[in-house]
């Protein structure tokens, strides 16, 4: 923003958190050098999360198709 100052608002926030651990990428902003490393934890534990949530499912039909 031009070098102005922006109090960012929860629905920021929720944004951050929803962009970076999408992994999705940044278009309209990115991070403060200070908040770099923290974006870069939150979208590893989205990628696990979602390597997690996929293993889990497979598994569940995996287990199903044996019944």
């Amino acid at each position: 923003t031009n070098g102005e100052s922006v109090t960012p608002t929860v629905r920021d926030y929720v944004y951050f958190s929803a962009v970076t651990f999408s992994t999705l990428g940044y278009g309209d902003f990115k991070p403060l050098a200070e908040a770099r490393l923290y974006a870069a934890a939150h979208a590893i534990l989205g990628n696990l999360h979602l390597g997690m949530l996929v293993g889990a499912l497979l598994y569940g039909a995996q287990n199903r198709d044996r019944d």
